[in-house]
């Protein structure tokens, strides 16, 4: 283990400065065992812990080493002088085989005060160094100690300190206008003093900048903190500016740091550890910032912007923080995180690159984070908590080869695309196009769920075997293209209903996947076809009255349904499907051509009406399939004879297929499924075609009937030629009094009668209803259980039911109800309204309550007018009548009165009801 921790400090050494006044590198091996010692300028010592595998400065390593302690052991410098008005301190540290709970922590305390936290190294299971330094203000003539803290609780692990020094920092100010790295530009005694002939800025000085002078760098320097408080900081050349130890630079109002046309004028933040610093009041143009160590935090602050005319380099992990706006040329993220979280603007106006293995995460939604040209993602970009779109702009595309995720954006100014080789764009908000074209040629998930995602006056276009999965209650966005080869939009909403967007021109795929609970799922806002897929995958469409079709003329189509009875079919409109030639249609295998998935607007009613063809279709055309819901029969005059056996009632639900263009093809069965029928013998159950009020007539011959009664598959064979299919199809029976078909509901009505509601319906028929379930609702999101009644199971004669609701709501209420089947099927009337204003319904009001003994209780009774009087009962926890009273006091139907207390209502809990209702009831807490 110690040879693991020589590989750590061996090279590790200690240029001795003329501002170092202290410096301890463990390098005397006569040392070995010591738990204090002398350094360069002063002395050590230590708090060991009670017991220890290791304590002491070690020669081998020529580190202070720590190892299996059994408490928290403390190393601290002698109380040093500090002369100058800022000092330094710099640490090497080392670790290996540490685990979570063990820590190195390294403090300063000036003038015996408060210790203050510079330096900690995180415990790690492999071998590892972290240097760190802080430069402080102080006042000239205090005192510094630096304390170190260890603990490693267990043998085998290790921590260890080397080379602690601790330095003054010197003020060099600018005697002249000159270059940086020239002597006589600078002064020890204030601005404009006595040039210096040795005084060179380096890593032990501050350079203060003024009365109008001009410093010009024309190769490389280094500094700490730079103040430019009255003149100019330029380049002369393509230097790098190496700033360390946490400095930070200051520009003032009348300054200006430039890189004067020298685009590759770099400041460097080369040591890791530090907060850095840039605070800009004047004129801040700088060539490039390379940061390459880490961990880096650059907090930028100041009135004005941040200019970076070149490159922002980052090479390891950095936060910037603070308050101003930064803008540069180009980012590039070779190495660790990113973190933008600092709340002025982030602006790239060209090319940016986040490298694979590394992040830009930007964590403010306050700041404006803005891509002027292509950005490019081989790692990970995350700004998810950006959930205002205009706080994220783009305006050169995106490529992906990586992991993006972003709360919202926009993408502006300029046509762009969102490119790339692997990967998903993930949106958890709004996307917003403004006035240009945002093509797709990736996959895209816009996943918030509530109202309109995808927004703003530009156009959105599905590039070709691109994806969007889109989550919002409507896509509003100015122009939609979805008709591109290969190109797919899967609307996938899981909590409320979508308004599909009619496209430009067609969908090329389209998938609906929409979970949420309520039917329907999906809404067509208008007629609209899909070129190449359609997939059923989840939820129940509303065409309301649109036409949707499915294939172009001549052209192979397919349609891909997930099987299930409840959920996954179209309604209300007409669903087209184009047959080429060369296809034999069928429901269940191929391209599906064959399957129309019709049904109706409640649970459960999935009707298809499915196809199949004897041989290949040899004219191009189409099918269209549209089902008309009834809950109705016509009995037959004449009753039509079916080869023998005469149908006497035909339903009213409609099955209408028409046939354009397409010819060719024998021998077709037709199969029709309907829902909800009341019981009887599957063998009643007939498919004929309704040519008139109350005849019918057929084609081909009958196939026996698959299913129940209630939930028929009628079907016909030996249709010859595809245009027998054409025709207003419906269930019918041959038997009235063993399978008459219907299952009704007459009505549902909800009427107020001062302080409660009276519910009643009626059904015509009734089979397997086990029962009926009131319920009301505010905004159609949380229902409220107002009572049951029990059904009369099977009945073929009207029913009527009541219920009362004592408790309605104030305002608007809605009631439904609810019909449940002995198997626990169930389906829901359409909702009725009541609108109660305030003056309908009579209140009780207790104040205060809670209430004390020695408080009066003031009770008041509104909306009431009771030509007898308000009777008034008080019941304890018991349920035992203590106390009643009449009220005949009335003022408009308003009742006042006070309630006795004391003796009689002592502490506990009271029922206090008023008046011959229910509503007027309420709980009274004497404390």
């Amino acid at each position: 283990m110690r040879f693991f921790l020589l590989l750590i400090f061996v090279g590790v050494g200690h240029t001795l400065y003329a501002q170092q006044i202290y410096l301890e590198d463990f390098a005397d091996n006569a040392d070995n065992g010591q738990t204090s010692g002398s350094a360069v300028g002063g002395t050590w010592s230590t708090t060991p812990p009670a017991t220890s595998d290791d304590w002491e400065q070690d020669a081998d390593l020529e580190a202070f080493l720590a190892s299996d302690l059994s408490a928290e052991g403390v190393w601290r410098t002698n109380a040093v002088t500090i002369n100058t008005s800022y000092f330094s301190i710099e640490v090497v540290g080392g670790t290996a085989l540490t685990e979570p709970g063990d820590y190195l922590t390294g403090y300063y305390s000036i003038n015996g005060g408060a210790e203050i936290q510079f330096y900690s190294l995180s415990p790690s299971l492999v071998a590892i160094t972290g240097g760190g330094s802080v430069v402080v203000p102080i006042t000239p003539g205090s005192t510094v100690q630096v304390i170190f803290r260890i603990f490693c609780g267990d043998n085998f692990e290790y921590f260890a300190i080397d080379d602690v020094s601790i330095g003054e920092i010197t003020n060099l100010y600018s005697a002249v206008s000159g270059n940086w790295n020239t002597g006589g530009t600078w002064s020890t005694d204030g601005i404009g003093g006595t040039p210096c002939p040795t005084c060179i800025p380096d890593e032990y000085t501050r350079e203060i900048i003024g009365a109008g002078h001009i410093i010009d760098i024309n190769s490389p320097a280094i500094a700490t903190d730079i103040e430019i408080q009255d003149g100019t900081l330029r380049w002369t050349a393509n230097a790098d500016l190496n700033v360390v130890k946490g400095g930070v630079i200051t520009v003032s109002g009348t300054s200006t740091l430039t890189a004067n046309g020298f685009t590759n004028a770099q400041i460097d933040y080369d040591n890791g550890g530090f907060t850095y610093g840039i605070v800009n009041n004047g004129v801040c143009n700088i060539g490039d910032i390379d940061i390459n160590d880490e961990p880096t935090i650059l907090n930028l602050s100041g009135a004005n912007q941040i200019n970076v005319v070149n490159d922002l380099l980052i090479d390891g992990t950095t936060t910037i923080s603070g308050t101003n706006s930064l803008q540069a040329g180009t980012l590039s993220v070779t190495d660790g995180t990113t973190t933008l979280a600092h709340t002025g603007g982030f602006s790239i106006t060209g090319a940016s690159t986040i490298d694979a293995g590394t992040a830009l995460v930007d964590s403010d939604n306050t700041g404006v984070t803005l891509f002027g040209g292509l950005l490019t993602v081989n790692g990970t970009f995350t700004s998810s908590s950006i959930t205002t779109e205009s706080n994220l702009v783009f305006r050169g595309g995106i490529t992906l080869a990586g992991t993006f995720s972003a709360g919202g954006a926009t993408f502006n100014t300029n046509n762009q695309s969102l490119n790339g080789t692997a990967g998903t764009y993930n949106f958890a908000n709004t996307v917003t196009i403004t006035g240009v074209n945002l093509t797709n040629n990736r996959t895209v998930s816009i996943s918030n769920t509530s109202g309109d995602r995808l927004i703003g006056s530009g156009t959105w276009i599905q590039g070709n075997n691109s994806t969007l999965n889109y989550a919002g209650t409507t896509l509003g966005v100015t122009a939609f293209q979805a008709s591109n080869t290969g190109n797919t939009v899967v609307y996938n909403n899981t909590t409320t209903a979508q308004t599909l967007r009619m496209p430009a021109t067609n969908y090329y795929n389209l998938t609906f996947n929409n979970t949420s609970a309520t039917i329907p799922q999906l809404v067509m806002s208008a007629s609209m076809t899909v070129a190449n897929g359609l997939t059923l995958t989840s939820g129940v469409v509303n065409l309301n009255g649109n036409t949707l079709t499915l294939g172009a003329s001549g052209s192979a189509s397919t349609l891909t349904r997930t099987a299930s009875t409840s959920t996954n079919w179209l309604y209300g409109g007409t669903f087209v499907r184009s047959w080429p030639t060369g296809q034999t249609p069928s429901p269940t295998t191929g391209n599906l051509y064959g399957l129309f998935p019709m049904g109706h607007s409640t649970a459960s009613s999935y009707r298809p009406v499915q196809i199949t063809g004897g041989s290949n279709v040899t004219t191009t055309g189409s099918v269209s399939v549209n089902h008309v819901n009834a809950t109705t029969v016509t009995d037959l005059n004449p009753t039509y004879d079916d080869a023998g056996t005469a149908i006497v009632r035909k339903h009213d639900a409609q099955f209408n297929i028409s046939v354009t263009g397409v010819a060719g093809g024998t021998n077709y069965q037709l199969r029709v499924t309907m829902t909800d029928l009341l019981a009887g013998t599957a063998a009643n159950i007939r498919l004929a075609k309704s040519n008139g009020a109350t005849t019918v007539t057929n084609v081909g011959t009958h196939f026996a009937t698959a299913g129940s009664a209630s939930n028929p598959t009628a079907r016909r064979n030996g249709i010859n030629s595809v245009a027998g299919l054409t025709g207003d199809w419906r269930i019918t029976t041959t038997n009235i009094t063993a399978t008459p078909l219907p299952i009704e509901l007459n009505y549902f009505n909800a009427v107020s009668a001062l302080a409660q509601v009276n519910l009643e319906w009626e059904t015509a028929s009734e089979h397997n209803n086990a029962s009926f379930t009131v319920e009301k609702t505010r905004d159609f999101e949380t229902f409220f259980t107002v009572g049951e009644v029990g059904g009369k199971g099977d009945s073929r004669t009207p029913s009527r039911y009541s219920l009362v609701d004592h408790f309605p709501f104030n305002g608007k209420c809605y009631y439904r109800l609810k019909q449940t089947d002995f198997d626990g099927k169930f389906t829901y009337s359409n909702p009725v309204m009541i609108l109660f204003e305030d003056t309908q319904i009579p209140q009780l009001a207790l104040f205060p309550n809670p209430a004390n003994e020695k408080t009066p209780v003031r009770m008041v009774v509104s909306n009431l007018d009771e030509r007898n009087g308000v009777p008034v009962k008080i019941f304890n926890q018991q349920g035992q009548l203590i106390f009643e009273t009449l009220l005949t006091d009335e003022n408009k139907g308003f009742y006042e009165t006070e309630l006795p207390l004391g003796s009689l209502l002592s502490k506990g809990i009271y029922v206090v009801k008023a008046g011959r209702t229910l509503a007027l009831t309420r709980k009274l807490l004497v404390e």
